[in-house]
């Protein structure tokens, strides 16, 4: 006989997939008429069957608490993490206030002492002008008092006084 041929089928129950728990094919013992489990399709008696059914739904009821407690610990992770970034945020925002406050403070100061400068600037040009006018006054009251002066004097000693005090003799002597 061939080592590969299968025995034949005397039986009602086969192995399935090399495990050791049968499969039962006997069409009495349905899943539909049964409501536990194939446990009862193996012959094994309903008695011991609910010890291990509450055994089972004790420990998927365990996990499924395991699981429960995992994501209520990761939930309270995560709105802490959340909280705490918050708050960070939250300090920063108040620095940030405070910040742009002492900036603003600092550019008012900045625009009163500009316009203090302006002011001194501009009163200092209008004291420039009216001392350079004056000056002009002075030289050409200067300037007549030293012809009136000599009048009876040589002329040529008023003319060169007069190239002294022009601007363009200064400018040539330099």
């Amino acid at each position: 006989m061939n080592s590969f041929a299968t025995p034949p089928l005397t039986e009602t129950r086969l192995p399935f997939y090399q495990s050791s728990s049968p499969v039962c094919l006997d069409p009495k013992h349905s899943l539909l008429n049964n409501s536990d489990s194939v446990l009862t399709c193996n012959n094994i008696p309903p008695s011991s069957a609910a010890p291990r059914k509450r055994q089972r739904d004790s420990m998927v009821m365990m996990r499924g608490k395991e699981i429960e407690t995992g994501r209520a610990e990761m939930m309270l992770a995560i709105q802490q993490g959340i909280t705490m970034k918050l708050k960070e945020k939250d300090d920063e925002i108040q620095r940030m206030g405070k910040l742009n406050w002492v900036l603003q403070e600092r550019v008012r100061s900045l625009w009163v002492e500009n316009q203090i400068w302006r002011d001194l600037a501009h009163t200092n040009e209008a004291t420039a002008n009216s001392l350079s006018s004056d000056l002009e006054q002075v030289l050409a009251h200067v300037g007549e008092d030293r012809r009136a002066s000599a009048a009876g004097n040589d002329q040529a000693a008023v003319v060169e006084d007069d190239a002294k005090l022009s601007p363009n003799s200064l400018m040539a002597k330099s």
